[in-house]
């Protein structure tokens, strides 16, 4: 009689503990409030007469809201793998272009940029009951808009990022995250003129989120 309510009760303390990891499973969707800071990495601009101008930039800071939606699995031996994606809102601040012939400044233009939608995975670890710890690979798409025309230009990179959720209820969570970009090189042509650039970056964000 011991020995089995010694094994009933071992396998209620394992039930237990299951029942509290698989809190962090599911489907959750999320919002944001983040800090970014991109800017551009520009490799070369040709002119239509063949001029080569360069283009040292600041860049678009500020905070942005973000939405998302997830689903966390759990590997089994407290690790757990998230698929998702999610979207910026709005723009940052205005970063500025010094269009540059030979050193000597020729224009400027302002340029808000912003992240578009993002998909990414991220494997976890339970640090405890209430707590978990995370690195995020993404592909993002971010487009920067032109204050002096409207124009907009579009770039992909690949984003790398760590975070933590903190369980606040068996339904809600608060997290925190920062990521970095790393750009794919891309051409575009406007105007007889050709620039060869990548984006570049950081923001680091916190958020709530909300299991159904």
């Amino acid at each position: 009689m011991k020995k089995t309510l010694s094994l009933i009760s071992g396998v209620l303390v394992a039930f237990g503990a299951n029942a509290q990891v698989s809190k962090f499973e599911g489907a959750s969707a999320t919002v944001a409030l983040a800090y970014q800071s991109y800017s551009a990495d520009v490799a070369s601009i040709v002119t239509s007469n063949g001029n080569s101008v360069t283009a040292p930039n600041s860049a678009s800071k500020g905070v942005v809201g973000k939405i998302g939606l997830d689903y966390t699995w759990s590997l089994g031996n407290d690790n757990f793998l998230a698929v998702g994606l999610d979207y910026a809102l709005n723009e940052g601040g205005r970063g500025v272009f010094d269009y540059q012939l030979q050193g000597v400044s020729v224009d400027t233009d302002a340029v808000k940029t912003k992240q578009k939608a993002k998909i990414f995975i991220a494997p976890s670890t339970l640090i405890n009951q209430d707590t978990l710890g995370y690195i995020k690979l993404g592909y993002a798409q971010y487009q920067a808009k032109s204050m002096s025309d409207n124009s907009k230009l579009t770039a992909s990179a690949i984003t790398y990022g760590i975070g933590a959720k903190f369980m606040s209820s068996e339904k809600s969570y608060f997290f925190v995250e920062a990521n970095v970009l790393s750009g794919r090189s891309k051409t575009d042509t406007a105007d007889g003129a050709t620039m060869r650039s990548k984006p570049k970056g950081s923001e680091v964000l916190v958020g709530y989120g909300i299991k159904f």
